[in-house]
Protein backbone atom coordinates (compact mmCIF):
# COMPACT_ATOMS: atom_id res chain seq x y z
CA UNK A 1 0.00 0.00 0.00
CA UNK A 2 1.34 3.06 -0.85
CA UNK A 3 2.32 5.79 1.67
CA UNK A 4 0.00 8.61 1.92
CA UNK A 5 1.20 11.98 1.12
CA UNK A 6 0.77 15.58 2.46
CA UNK A 7 -2.69 16.69 1.86
CA UNK A 8 -0.94 20.37 1.38
CA UNK A 9 -1.01 21.13 -1.89
CA UNK A 10 2.12 20.80 -3.90
CA UNK A 11 4.20 19.00 -1.32
CA UNK A 12 4.58 15.31 -1.91
CA UNK A 13 5.76 14.49 1.63
CA UNK A 14 4.89 11.31 3.39
CA UNK A 15 2.40 12.09 6.00
CA UNK A 16 3.07 12.43 10.18
CA UNK A 17 2.23 9.85 12.16
CA UNK A 18 -0.77 8.30 10.07
CA UNK A 19 -1.87 12.42 9.94
CA UNK A 20 -2.76 13.99 6.86
CA UNK A 21 0.17 16.45 6.66
CA UNK A 22 3.93 16.14 6.74
CA UNK A 23 5.64 17.14 9.78
CA UNK A 24 6.80 20.45 8.67
CA UNK A 25 2.81 21.15 7.55
CA UNK A 26 1.00 19.88 10.55
CA UNK A 27 0.57 21.64 13.92
CA UNK A 28 1.33 19.00 16.49
CA UNK A 29 4.34 17.40 16.16
CA UNK A 30 7.61 16.65 18.52
CA UNK A 31 10.24 19.20 18.71
CA UNK A 32 13.56 17.44 18.11
CA UNK A 33 11.58 15.18 15.45
CA UNK A 34 10.99 18.36 13.59
CA UNK A 35 14.23 19.70 13.76
CA UNK A 36 16.04 16.79 12.80
CA UNK A 37 13.68 16.90 9.54
CA UNK A 38 14.62 20.75 9.10
CA UNK A 39 18.59 19.93 9.11
CA UNK A 40 17.71 17.08 6.62
CA UNK A 41 15.94 18.97 4.43
CA UNK A 42 18.00 21.90 4.26
CA UNK A 43 21.08 19.53 3.42
CA UNK A 44 19.31 18.41 0.49
CA UNK A 45 18.48 21.71 -0.51
CA UNK A 46 22.18 22.41 -0.82
CA UNK A 47 23.46 19.37 -2.31
CA UNK A 48 20.87 19.49 -4.88
CA UNK A 49 22.04 23.82 -5.38
CA UNK A 50 17.89 24.52 -4.74
CA UNK A 51 17.27 27.81 -6.35
CA UNK A 52 14.99 28.52 -3.38
CA UNK A 53 14.43 27.55 -0.10
CA UNK A 54 10.28 27.30 0.47
CA UNK A 55 9.15 27.22 3.99
CA UNK A 56 5.25 27.56 2.90
CA UNK A 57 3.11 27.56 5.36
CA UNK A 58 5.25 25.35 7.42
CA UNK A 59 4.69 24.99 11.20
CA UNK A 60 7.98 25.37 12.98
CA UNK A 61 7.89 24.37 16.61
CA UNK A 62 11.45 23.93 19.20
CA UNK A 63 12.45 23.01 22.81
CA UNK A 64 11.50 25.92 25.26
CA UNK A 65 14.78 25.76 26.33
CA UNK A 66 16.11 25.78 22.74
CA UNK A 67 14.17 28.16 20.57
CA UNK A 68 16.88 29.07 18.01
CA UNK A 69 16.30 27.26 14.73
CA UNK A 70 17.91 30.22 12.55
CA UNK A 71 19.85 31.79 14.98
CA UNK A 72 22.92 32.64 12.49
CA UNK A 73 21.86 31.11 9.60
CA UNK A 74 22.89 31.55 6.23
CA UNK A 75 19.98 31.34 3.40
CA UNK A 76 22.30 31.35 0.58
CA UNK A 77 19.56 31.65 -2.66
CA UNK A 78 16.07 32.89 -2.00
CA UNK A 79 13.55 32.42 0.99
CA UNK A 80 9.77 31.87 1.73
CA UNK A 81 8.06 32.12 5.13
CA UNK A 82 4.83 32.61 3.04
CA UNK A 83 2.23 31.89 5.33
CA UNK A 84 4.24 30.07 7.79
CA UNK A 85 3.48 29.95 11.74
CA UNK A 86 5.65 30.05 14.63
CA UNK A 87 4.60 29.01 17.30
CA UNK A 88 7.80 29.58 19.42
CA UNK A 89 9.95 32.43 19.38
CA UNK A 90 11.52 33.10 15.69
CA UNK A 91 14.97 34.03 15.77
CA UNK A 92 16.40 35.21 12.74
CA UNK A 93 19.29 37.13 14.95
CA UNK A 94 22.40 37.50 12.51
CA UNK A 95 20.82 35.42 10.22
CA UNK A 96 22.10 36.20 6.40
CA UNK A 97 19.82 36.84 3.43
CA UNK A 98 21.41 36.36 0.05
CA UNK A 99 18.31 36.27 -1.82
CA UNK A 100 15.15 37.98 -1.78
CA UNK A 101 13.40 36.80 1.78
CA UNK A 102 9.15 36.46 1.79
CA UNK A 103 7.51 36.85 5.10
CA UNK A 104 4.09 37.39 3.89
CA UNK A 105 1.06 35.93 5.88
CA UNK A 106 3.68 34.91 8.54
CA UNK A 107 2.22 33.99 11.96
CA UNK A 108 4.51 35.06 14.73
CA UNK A 109 2.84 33.58 17.73
CA UNK A 110 5.50 34.65 20.05
CA UNK A 111 8.09 37.38 20.24
CA UNK A 112 10.26 37.54 16.48
CA UNK A 113 13.91 38.65 16.78
CA UNK A 114 15.63 39.83 13.70
CA UNK A 115 18.38 41.67 15.41
CA UNK A 116 21.19 42.16 13.53
CA UNK A 117 20.17 40.49 10.40
CA UNK A 118 21.33 41.01 7.08
CA UNK A 119 19.35 41.27 3.92
CA UNK A 120 20.92 41.38 0.36
CA UNK A 121 17.54 41.41 -1.56
CA UNK A 122 14.36 42.36 -0.98
CA UNK A 123 12.32 41.56 2.34
CA UNK A 124 8.43 41.58 2.28
CA UNK A 125 6.27 41.03 5.15
CA UNK A 126 2.92 42.06 4.19
CA UNK A 127 0.34 41.63 6.42
CA UNK A 128 2.37 39.52 8.85
CA UNK A 129 0.67 39.21 12.81
CA UNK A 130 2.53 39.33 15.67
CA UNK A 131 0.81 38.73 18.79
CA UNK A 132 3.89 39.35 21.66
CA UNK A 133 6.52 41.67 19.49
CA UNK A 134 9.00 41.99 16.68
CA UNK A 135 12.66 43.42 17.00
CA UNK A 136 14.27 44.40 14.04
CA UNK A 137 17.31 46.22 15.69
CA UNK A 138 20.85 46.76 13.72
CA UNK A 139 19.20 45.03 10.45
CA UNK A 140 21.24 45.35 7.32
CA UNK A 141 19.80 45.67 3.94
CA UNK A 142 20.52 46.33 0.29
CA UNK A 143 17.19 45.56 -0.98
CA UNK A 144 13.86 46.93 -0.47
CA UNK A 145 12.16 46.23 2.70
CA UNK A 146 8.16 46.32 2.88
CA UNK A 147 6.48 45.76 5.74
CA UNK A 148 2.85 45.68 5.65
CA UNK A 149 -0.31 44.65 7.84
CA UNK A 150 -3.16 45.52 9.48
CA UNK A 151 -3.93 47.08 12.88
CA UNK A 152 -5.33 43.81 14.02
CA UNK A 153 -2.44 41.88 12.69
CA UNK A 154 -0.30 43.08 15.99
CA UNK A 155 -2.05 41.31 18.69
CA UNK A 156 -0.43 42.71 21.20
CA UNK A 157 2.73 44.57 22.31
CA UNK A 158 5.22 46.42 19.47
CA UNK A 159 6.98 46.25 16.62
CA UNK A 160 10.25 47.82 17.34
CA UNK A 161 12.65 48.71 14.02
CA UNK A 162 15.94 50.14 16.01
CA UNK A 163 19.24 51.08 14.28
CA UNK A 164 17.98 49.35 10.73
CA UNK A 165 21.27 50.01 7.87
CA UNK A 166 20.85 50.96 4.66
CA UNK A 167 23.25 49.92 1.80
CA UNK A 168 24.07 50.22 -1.73
CA UNK A 169 23.79 46.59 -3.68
CA UNK A 170 26.84 45.69 -5.83
CA UNK A 171 24.92 47.73 -9.01
CA UNK A 172 24.14 50.59 -7.30
CA UNK A 173 20.48 50.31 -6.29
CA UNK A 174 19.65 52.23 -3.22
CA UNK A 175 17.36 49.96 -0.44
CA UNK A 176 14.52 51.58 0.20
CA UNK A 177 11.89 50.61 4.12
CA UNK A 178 8.22 50.51 2.43
CA UNK A 179 6.17 51.55 5.76
CA UNK A 180 3.08 52.48 3.76
CA UNK A 181 -0.97 51.13 3.51
CA UNK A 182 -0.48 50.15 7.54
CA UNK A 183 -3.36 50.31 9.87
CA UNK A 184 -2.61 51.00 13.77
CA UNK A 185 -4.77 51.00 16.43
CA UNK A 186 -4.47 52.65 19.26
CA UNK A 187 -3.71 49.88 22.11
CA UNK A 188 -0.66 48.56 19.05
CA UNK A 189 2.69 50.38 18.68
CA UNK A 190 5.66 50.88 16.04
CA UNK A 191 8.24 52.04 17.47
CA UNK A 192 11.27 53.40 15.13
CA UNK A 193 14.69 53.81 16.69
CA UNK A 194 17.97 55.43 15.75
CA UNK A 195 17.00 54.57 12.18
CA UNK A 196 17.82 56.16 8.88
CA UNK A 197 14.39 57.72 7.55
CA UNK A 198 15.93 59.08 4.31
CA UNK A 199 14.85 55.67 2.67
CA UNK A 200 11.46 55.10 4.34
CA UNK A 201 8.04 55.62 2.87
CA UNK A 202 5.28 56.20 4.95
CA UNK A 203 2.43 57.09 2.72
CA UNK A 204 -1.25 55.87 4.00
CA UNK A 205 -0.09 54.61 7.28
CA UNK A 206 -1.06 56.76 10.06
CA UNK A 207 1.93 58.55 11.60
CA UNK A 208 0.45 59.57 14.95
CA UNK A 209 0.48 56.02 15.68
CA UNK A 210 4.32 55.28 15.37
CA UNK A 211 6.83 56.52 18.08
CA UNK A 212 9.74 58.21 16.70
CA UNK A 213 13.19 58.11 18.91
CA UNK A 214 16.90 59.30 18.12
CA UNK A 215 16.22 59.41 14.57
CA UNK A 216 19.78 60.34 12.98
CA UNK A 217 18.34 61.18 9.63
CA UNK A 218 15.68 62.35 7.35
CA UNK A 219 15.45 62.58 3.79
CA UNK A 220 15.79 66.72 2.82
CA UNK A 221 14.34 68.77 -0.03
CA UNK A 222 15.58 72.25 -0.32
CA UNK A 223 16.93 72.64 3.20
CA UNK A 224 14.23 71.21 5.23
CA UNK A 225 13.49 67.83 6.29
CA UNK A 226 11.10 65.98 4.45
CA UNK A 227 9.60 62.21 4.22
CA UNK A 228 11.41 60.12 1.38
CA UNK A 229 7.99 59.81 -0.26
CA UNK A 230 8.08 63.49 -1.29
CA UNK A 231 11.68 63.13 -2.42
CA UNK A 232 11.15 59.90 -4.46
CA UNK A 233 8.00 61.11 -5.97
CA UNK A 234 9.79 64.73 -7.15
CA UNK A 235 13.33 62.93 -7.80
CA UNK A 236 12.53 59.30 -9.14
CA UNK A 237 8.49 58.10 -9.06
CA UNK A 238 9.79 54.91 -10.33
CA UNK A 239 11.14 53.66 -7.06
CA UNK A 240 7.56 53.42 -6.24
CA UNK A 241 6.55 49.99 -7.86
CA UNK A 242 3.89 49.00 -9.01
CA UNK A 243 0.42 47.35 -7.75
CA UNK A 244 0.79 43.43 -7.33
CA UNK A 245 -2.81 43.02 -6.90
CA UNK A 246 -5.81 45.03 -6.05
CA UNK A 247 -5.87 44.59 -2.91
CA UNK A 248 -2.05 46.14 -2.72
CA UNK A 249 -1.61 49.83 -3.22
CA UNK A 250 2.24 50.11 -3.61
CA UNK A 251 1.51 52.69 -6.80
CA UNK A 252 2.73 56.19 -6.44
CA UNK A 253 1.50 58.52 -3.93
CA UNK A 254 -0.97 61.50 -4.76
CA UNK A 255 0.15 65.04 -3.52
CA UNK A 256 -2.66 65.14 -1.15
CA UNK A 257 -1.94 61.76 1.05
CA UNK A 258 1.51 63.11 1.05
CA UNK A 259 -0.04 65.98 2.93
CA UNK A 260 -2.26 64.00 5.07
CA UNK A 261 1.18 62.35 6.09
CA UNK A 262 3.06 65.78 6.84
CA UNK A 263 -0.36 66.84 8.69
CA UNK A 264 -0.01 63.63 10.77
CA UNK A 265 3.97 64.29 11.70
CA UNK A 266 3.19 67.65 12.58
CA UNK A 267 1.17 66.59 15.22
CA UNK A 268 3.26 63.74 16.37
CA UNK A 269 5.97 65.82 16.52
CA UNK A 270 4.02 68.57 18.23
CA UNK A 271 3.17 66.63 20.93
CA UNK A 272 6.53 65.01 21.80
CA UNK A 273 7.34 69.02 21.79
CA UNK A 274 10.02 68.75 19.08
CA UNK A 275 8.72 72.02 17.45
CA UNK A 276 11.98 72.92 15.15
CA UNK A 277 11.20 69.06 13.26
CA UNK A 278 7.14 69.57 13.32
CA UNK A 279 8.14 73.21 11.58
CA UNK A 280 9.92 71.23 8.68
CA UNK A 281 7.07 69.08 8.40
CA UNK A 282 4.50 71.82 8.65
CA UNK A 283 6.38 73.17 5.67
CA UNK A 284 6.50 70.10 3.53
CA UNK A 285 2.59 69.95 4.58
CA UNK A 286 2.07 73.52 2.64
CA UNK A 287 3.98 72.35 -0.09
CA UNK A 288 2.72 69.20 -0.82
CA UNK A 289 -0.66 71.12 -0.76
CA UNK A 290 0.31 73.61 -3.46
CA UNK A 291 1.85 70.45 -5.93
CA UNK A 292 -1.69 69.22 -5.36
CA UNK A 293 -3.31 72.36 -6.40
CA UNK A 294 -1.05 72.35 -9.31
CA UNK A 295 -1.86 68.77 -10.53
CA UNK A 296 -5.33 69.72 -10.01
CA UNK A 297 -5.74 72.87 -11.90
CA UNK A 298 -6.76 74.42 -8.88
CA UNK A 299 -5.48 77.76 -9.54
CA UNK A 300 -6.88 79.83 -6.99
CA UNK A 301 -4.91 77.72 -4.09
CA UNK A 302 -2.10 77.63 -6.43
CA UNK A 303 -2.00 81.20 -6.45
CA UNK A 304 -2.40 81.62 -2.26
CA UNK A 305 -0.19 78.79 -1.50
CA UNK A 306 2.87 80.13 -4.12
CA UNK A 307 2.30 83.84 -2.81
CA UNK A 308 2.36 81.83 0.75
CA UNK A 309 5.61 80.00 -0.34
CA UNK A 310 7.38 83.39 -1.90
CA UNK A 311 6.80 85.49 0.73
CA UNK A 312 7.23 83.80 3.54
CA UNK A 313 8.39 80.18 2.79
CA UNK A 314 5.23 78.84 4.73
CA UNK A 315 6.06 81.32 7.76
CA UNK A 316 9.66 79.09 8.06
CA UNK A 317 11.21 82.08 7.34
CA UNK A 318 11.40 85.59 9.64
CA UNK A 319 13.73 87.92 7.00
CA UNK A 320 11.97 86.77 3.57
CA UNK A 321 8.39 88.74 4.27
CA UNK A 322 11.08 91.94 5.82
CA UNK A 323 13.28 91.65 2.39
CA UNK A 324 9.27 91.35 0.38
CA UNK A 325 8.08 94.18 1.85
CA UNK A 326 11.48 96.28 1.43
CA UNK A 327 11.12 95.34 -2.26
CA UNK A 328 7.37 96.57 -2.75
CA UNK A 329 8.23 99.74 -1.04
CA UNK A 330 11.41 100.19 -3.43
CA UNK A 331 9.94 99.61 -6.27
CA UNK A 332 6.93 101.64 -5.69
CA UNK A 333 9.06 104.45 -5.09
CA UNK A 334 10.02 104.49 -8.10
CA UNK A 335 7.40 104.38 -9.54
CA UNK A 336 6.17 106.85 -7.40
CA UNK A 337 8.94 109.45 -8.59
CA UNK A 338 8.56 108.55 -12.01
CA UNK A 339 4.83 109.07 -11.64
CA UNK A 340 4.70 112.25 -9.64
CA UNK A 341 8.05 113.78 -9.57
CA UNK A 342 9.34 113.44 -12.72
CA UNK A 343 8.66 116.85 -13.64
CA UNK A 344 10.87 117.99 -11.10
CA UNK A 345 14.08 116.08 -12.66
CA UNK A 346 17.08 117.46 -13.40
CA UNK A 347 19.73 115.44 -14.82
CA UNK A 348 22.13 115.55 -11.89
CA UNK A 349 22.97 113.59 -8.95
CA UNK A 350 21.62 115.36 -6.43
CA UNK A 351 18.29 115.90 -8.90
CA UNK A 352 17.89 112.37 -9.14
CA UNK A 353 18.38 111.42 -5.58
CA UNK A 354 15.99 114.18 -4.48
CA UNK A 355 13.19 112.71 -6.77
CA UNK A 356 13.81 109.24 -5.84
CA UNK A 357 13.98 110.50 -2.33
CA UNK A 358 10.27 112.46 -2.75
CA UNK A 359 9.28 109.06 -3.95
CA UNK A 360 10.51 106.93 -1.17
CA UNK A 361 8.90 109.05 0.99
CA UNK A 362 5.41 109.30 -0.39
CA UNK A 363 5.61 105.03 -0.31
CA UNK A 364 6.82 104.96 2.93
CA UNK A 365 3.54 106.92 3.42
CA UNK A 366 1.32 104.73 1.93
CA UNK A 367 3.45 101.78 3.78
CA UNK A 368 1.88 103.31 6.87
CA UNK A 369 -1.81 104.23 5.73
CA UNK A 370 -0.79 107.88 5.53
CA UNK A 371 -3.06 108.52 2.68
CA UNK A 372 -3.04 112.96 3.32
CA UNK A 373 -0.34 112.84 0.65
CA UNK A 374 -2.69 112.43 -2.01
CA UNK A 375 -3.96 116.28 -1.33
CA UNK A 376 -1.11 117.10 0.28
CA UNK A 377 2.03 115.86 -1.78
CA UNK A 378 -0.03 115.32 -4.89
CA UNK A 379 -0.45 118.29 -7.45
CA UNK A 380 -3.54 117.68 -8.95
CA UNK A 381 -3.21 120.25 -11.63
CA UNK A 382 -0.17 119.06 -12.74
CA UNK A 383 -1.99 115.06 -13.10
CA UNK A 384 -5.18 115.64 -14.89
CA UNK A 385 -5.53 112.79 -16.69
CA UNK A 386 -7.46 110.05 -15.85
CA UNK A 387 -5.87 106.89 -16.82
CA UNK A 388 -2.54 108.54 -14.95
CA UNK A 389 -5.02 109.01 -11.85
CA UNK A 390 -5.98 105.22 -12.59
CA UNK A 391 -2.55 103.90 -12.53
CA UNK A 392 -1.51 105.88 -9.59
CA UNK A 393 -4.28 105.03 -7.00
CA UNK A 394 -4.22 101.44 -8.63
CA UNK A 395 -0.22 101.37 -7.28
CA UNK A 396 -1.19 103.06 -4.44
CA UNK A 397 -3.73 100.14 -3.38
CA UNK A 398 -1.43 97.29 -4.21
CA UNK A 399 1.11 98.65 -1.97
CA UNK A 400 -1.66 98.69 0.76
CA UNK A 401 -2.70 95.24 0.03
CA UNK A 402 0.98 94.08 -0.03
CA UNK A 403 2.11 95.35 2.64
CA UNK A 404 -0.65 94.40 4.95
CA UNK A 405 -0.28 90.71 4.30
CA UNK A 406 3.56 90.73 4.48
CA UNK A 407 3.86 92.60 7.90
CA UNK A 408 1.25 89.89 9.00
CA UNK A 409 3.20 86.86 7.63
CA UNK A 410 6.38 89.10 9.19
CA UNK A 411 4.40 88.82 12.81
CA UNK A 412 3.36 85.37 12.08
CA UNK A 413 6.88 83.51 11.41
CA UNK A 414 8.27 86.17 14.34
CA UNK A 415 5.37 84.38 16.81
CA UNK A 416 5.96 80.94 15.31
CA UNK A 417 9.93 81.53 16.23
CA UNK A 418 8.76 82.09 19.80
CA UNK A 419 6.42 80.08 20.67
CA UNK A 420 8.10 77.08 18.37
CA UNK A 421 11.66 78.28 19.41
CA UNK A 422 14.48 76.83 16.76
Amino acid sequence: MPEKKCSYEGCGRDVYRGGDKCIFHCEEKDPQEFRNELARQIRQWRNKGAGEWNFREWVFVDRQWEPNLFGRAVFPVNTVFGGAKFQTLACFVSARFKGFAFFNLAQFTKHASFGAAQFTGDVNLYHASFAVSANLTNVTTTGLVRLIWRGEEIKAGRLLLKSLCFKSSPDGAQPLLDLRNNELREDRKLIIKNTDLSRVLLTRTDCRQIEFYNIPKWAEWKGRRAVADEVFLRNDPTRFGKKSSDKEEFDTPSWDEIAITYQQLVANFRKELDHPLANDFERGLFEARLMAAKEKGDWKNEWLLGFYKCASDFSGSIWRPAYRLLSVILVCAIIYAGLLYGRELAWSASGIGNVIFKGLIAALRVASLDRGWFSNEVDWTLVNNVPFRFVLTLVALLQTLFTAALVTLFIFSVRRRFKHSE
